[in-house]
């Protein structure tokens, strides 16, 4: 077991530890379950997504829905990565199968992830959470966002023009609509990314049912 201790069942009586070890399979599984059924619902995410004007799919998620934008990303996240790896991803726990299909996550990190499921390997997602972190540069990172910042700030108002700063500037002010605009702003990236990806990579994606 990747990224955890393990449990000592022997202070516990044999056949109550039997039983234990039988509900914990119960368990594992349904969460494999409930991975592959949520690589459906994102795979539908994805889909229903091209039918819509830029900002309009958000409020269709949350009316019709009933699902936040963000718990919707998290899912689509997950069938990106199972249209490029398969069905190895329904091994990984649901959390960690979205957090290594987001666009920011570097391609040798989730190779190394699924080759560790793939060996049989049970991977936390706390372990995961750490790879990835680790892979970013951990706090090597953070000591240069600061800078980075500075840099993309800087590339963004060089293609505006004036009247387009100040609109940008208004817009930054507003701190609920500036939270909008930052994960608007990771999505048309996240978008751009993934698409220069499928240029490379033959997708397979989940079968879902007719219209």
């Amino acid at each position: 077991m990747m990224g955890g201790e393990q449990f000592d069942y022997g202070q516990i009586e044999p056949e109550v530890r039997d039983r234990l070890e039988e509900l914990a399979g119960v368990i594992l599984e349904g969460e494999k379950r409930l991975t592959c059924s949520a690589l459906v619902i994102g795979a539908a995410l994805v889909e229903a997504k091209q039918h819509f004007a830029h900002g309009i799919f958000a409020r269709w998620c949350r009316v019709v829905l009933k699902i936040e934008p963000r718990t919707a990303q998290l899912r689509m996240n997950a069938a990106h990565l199972f249209q490029r790896h398969g069905d190895d991803v329904c091994l990984l726990p649901l959390t960690a199968a979205q957090y290594l299909g987001a666009a920011s996550v570097d391609e040798a990190t989730v190779l190394e992830v699924l080759a560790r499921v793939r060996r049989g390997e049970r991977v936390t997602v706390k372990w995961v959470e750490q790879t990835i972190r680790r892979d970013k540069g951990g706090s090597a990172k953070m000591e240069t966002d600061e800078a980075q910042s500075a840099q993309i700030a800087a590339m963004i108002t060089a293609t505006l023009d004036l009247r387009g700063c100040r609109l940008l500037h208004a817009f930054l002010e507003e701190r609920p609509s500036a939270r909008q605009f930052m994960a608007d702003l990771a999505d048309r990236a996240a978008t751009k990314i993934r698409t220069s990806r499928g240029a490379r990579v033959t997708p397979v994606m989940l079968s879902l049912p007719a219209p």
